[in-house]
């Protein structure tokens, strides 16, 4: 059959624009991007690690032959403020100057001396603390705190005010030791003190005597001869006894106990005399002020010095109550003060 001209060129065209065409039908392929630097462009730069800044350093040194119970409460107690103050807490025995670290705020030390004054001089950013240390003197960044001392004369005029403030009648009398001369000394000053709260103590009932008060233990070995002393204060109507120390003994207290007779006088008294024992005259504790002086330190105000007075310890049996306290206290103030002579007849 013959295909006319004309249809056969458009066949012709139709096949060449469908071989044209036909190109487009399958589409191209796109190059694969790059995974491994994609991956890396996303992935974040690490920054080196800034090292964590340590809590700053609190030390309590605690030399060899310091007092253990002390050590112990103060270890207590220095932990407890720097647990709060969020502080780490170190105990050494000792510290020199090449340990001394920029992180260490504040450095308590107990007596004896480690050389804190020198290790004071050496650290100026650190608050040194001397507790119980006695012969320093404090300096800007050094704090001081040591009990008040007493002498003899001074303890025996505090326990003759006590005998005042807690004896009807004013009836008080004093143990003496063997040496005449420290007797007569005590003496004069238990009687100060006594007067010195009551004026002339006289007594509104039989027997009429002059207190306090006084019997002298010559041979504290011997017991018949040193109990007699007892009596003899016993016997002139004393209610209340002064037993300084090197004169108290046990066979004392409980003889004393067995008489209803009153005791003061140093030391934790034995059980079976605890409800007759008015109060203990000992070193105030440094722990008292420890906390006040720990607070100063943290906001940088060293150099204060707290002198920690006389303590009224063992007072459970009641006969020293809260009041009286108070005032024995005031008394216990004025004289740190140097405003009492107990040497001297008060007028």
């Amino acid at each position: 059959m013959l295909i006319n001209p004309s249809r056969r060129l458009f066949l012709l065209l139709l096949l060449a624009s469908l071989f044209f065409s036909g190109c487009s039908l399958f589409p191209s392929k796109t190059p694969v991007a790059d995974q491994t630097a994609t991956i890396a462009a996303l992935t974040p730069t690490e920054s080196p690690a800034t090292p964590t800044a340590l809590p700053p350093l609190a030390v309590l040194v605690v030399p060899v032959g310091a007092d253990p119970s002390l050590a112990q409460q103060l270890e207590q107690t220095m932990k407890t403020l720097a647990e709060t103050a969020e502080m780490r807490f170190q105990v050494r025995t000792s510290l020199n100057q090449n340990e001394l670290s920029a992180d260490m705020t504040i450095v308590a030390a107990l007596s004896p001396d480690p050389g804190i004054a020198a290790l004071a001089l050496a650290s100026p950013q650190t608050q040194f603390i001397g507790v119980g240390i006695e012969g320093l003197t404090a300096g800007e960044n050094l704090s001081l705190i040591h009990a008040q001392a007493y002498d003899t004369q001074e303890m025996a005029f505090i326990a003759g005010f006590i005998a005042g403030v807690i004896t009807p009648d004013w009836r008080a009398g004093i143990l003496l030791p063997a040496d005449q001369a420290e007797a007569d000394l005590l003496l004069q000053a238990y009687g100060n003190g006594l007067h010195y709260w009551c004026g002339l103590c006289q007594p509104a009932y039989a027997p009429f005597v002059v207190y306090p008060q006084s019997a002298q233990v010559l041979n504290p070995s011997e017991p018949v001869a040193a109990l007699s002393t007892v009596d003899t204060l016993i016997n002139a109507g004393v209610t209340t006894i002064y037993i300084p120390d090197g004169v108290m003994t046990t066979a004392f207290l409980e003889y004393m106990a067995q008489k209803h007779i009153m005791m003061i006088g140093s030391g934790k008294p034995p059980e079976d005399v605890a409800s007759l024992w008015v109060v203990s005259l000992q070193a105030g504790s440094p722990l008292a002020a420890f906390e006040s002086i720990w607070l100063e330190a943290l906001e940088d105000h060293g150099g204060g010095t707290i002198i920690v007075p006389l303590a009224l310890a063992n007072t459970e049996a009641g006969l020293l109550g809260g009041a009286r306290q108070r005032v024995v206290n005031d008394m216990l103030e004025e004289l740190s003060n140097g405003l009492i002579e107990p040497g001297l007849v008060p007028d």
